[in-house]
C-alpha cells in the first residue's frame, strides 16, 4: 500500500502546531492589505485584519491559491509512489476546490476532497483522515471521509453584519434592520452552502449562550467524542465562559477551541462564535 500524504487548505483553520503533530501539510490562501499581498497562514492574525478594517473601513481582499500554486504544492508530495489526499474548502464558498482539482488533473495520485465546510468543519475531517490514513489506500480513505463529512453539522452566530455588508454578502437594508433590532444571525452549513437559520435578539453575550443551548438541545443525537469551537471573539473571558457552559452539559469528552484563521475571520468580522459536531454514526465511523 502506497503512503498517503494529507494536505489541506489553510481555511481549515487548524493551528500550525496541531497540523504538524498530525502530519498535515497546509497550502495558504492570500490576503491583500494596503496593496501588499501575503499568505493568510500561519502567521497572519485576526487582530491585524480587524485593525486594518477599522483604520481604512475597507475589507482586506482574499484570494484562493491558483492552479499553478496547487501544482507546485502537490508535486512536493505526490512522488515516490505516494498519494496525496487534499482537504479543500467547500466548493460552494470558494474557488479553492476547483483550482485544486485543475491541478490534480495534471498529476497522478492526487485526490481532492470537498469538505463542504470551512474552519473547524474541514478540520474535523482532517482529524479522521490522520487517524485512518495508514490503515487503507487513499481511495478507501476518501470514501470514509465522505461518509464522515456528511454527518458533520456546523453553524455560527455573528455579532455584527458590517463585515458581511462590506464584502457584498449582506444588503444595506438587512444591515440597518439588524443594527436597529439588535439581531444576530445564526448561519448554518447545508450541502456546503451557508444559510441563515434563525436570528437571535438582544445582547451578543446573551444571544451567544442562547445559541449554544438551542444548537445542543438534542445533544444526545451527536457523537460525544468531541465538539469543535472556532471563533473571532475578542473577549477571552467570554470564550472561556462559553467553553465552560458547553462543558457543564456533561456530554462531550473533548471541547477543542481555537481562533478562526485570517481568510475566514475577514469575512465574518470580530465576535463570531461557531460550533461543529458530528451526528452519531449509523456504522463504524465515529471517533470513539
Amino acid at each position: 500500500m502506497s503512503k498517503t500524504i494529507l494536505t489541506a487548505d489553510s481555511t481549515f483553520d487548524m493551528p500550525l502546531e496541531m497540523a504538524n503533530e498530525l502530519g498535515i501539510e497546509v497550502i495558504p490562501s492570500y490576503v491583500t492589505m494596503d496593496g501588499v499581498t501575503c499568505d493568510d497562514y500561519p502567521e497572519l492574525q485576526q487582530e491585524t485584519l480587524f485593525d486594518y478594517y477599522e483604520r481604512t473601513r475597507t475589507l482586506p481582499r482574499t484570494a484562493a491559491a491558483n492552479p499553478d500554486d496547487y501544482i507546485e504544492f502537490f508535486s512536493k508530495y505526490a512522488k515516490d509512489g505516494s498519494a496525496v489526499v487534499h482537504i479543500a474548502k467547500s466548493s460552494e464558498t470558494s474557488s479553492c476546490y476547483q483550482n485544486a482539482v485543475i491541478a490534480a488533473n495534471s498529476l497522478q495520485n492526487v485526490f481532492v476532497f470537498d469538505s463542504k465546510s470551512i474552519s473547524a468543519g474541514s478540520a474535523m475531517t482532517a482529524f479522521l483522515a490522520a487517524k485512518l490514513r495508514d490503515t487503507m489506500p487513499a481511495e478507501e480513505l476518501v470514501k470514509r471521509m465522505t461518509e464522515y463529512r456528511d454527518r458533520i453539522y456546523g453553524s455560527f452566530i455573528i455579532e455584527h453584519l458590517q463585515y458581511l455588508h462590506s464584502g457584498g454578502r449582506c444588503s444595506s437594508i438587512a444591515l440597518l434592520g439588524a443594527n436597529a433590532l439588535k439581531l444576530h444571525p445564526c448561519v448554518v452549513f447545508r450541502d456546503g452552502k451557508m444559510c441563515v437559520d434563525r436570528k437571535y435578539q438582544g445582547s451578543f453575550k446573551r444571544c451567544m449562550f442562547n445559541y449554544i443551548d438551542k444548537s445542543l438541545e438534542n445533544i444526545e443525537a451527536y457523537d460525544d467524542s468531541s465538539i469543535f469551537v472556532a471563533h473571532t471573539v475578542l473577549d477571552e473571558e467570554l470564550v472561556e465562559s462559553a467553553r465552560k457552559h458547553i462543558e457543564n452539559k456533561g456530554y462531550f469528552k473533548k471541547i477543542i477551541v481555537w481562533k478562526a484563521g485570517a481568510a475566514v475571520s475577514v469575512h465574518c468580522g470580530p465576535n463570531t462564535f461557531g460550533m461543529f459536531y458530528v451526528n452519531k454514526p449509523d456504522g463504524e465511523y465515529g471517533e470513539k
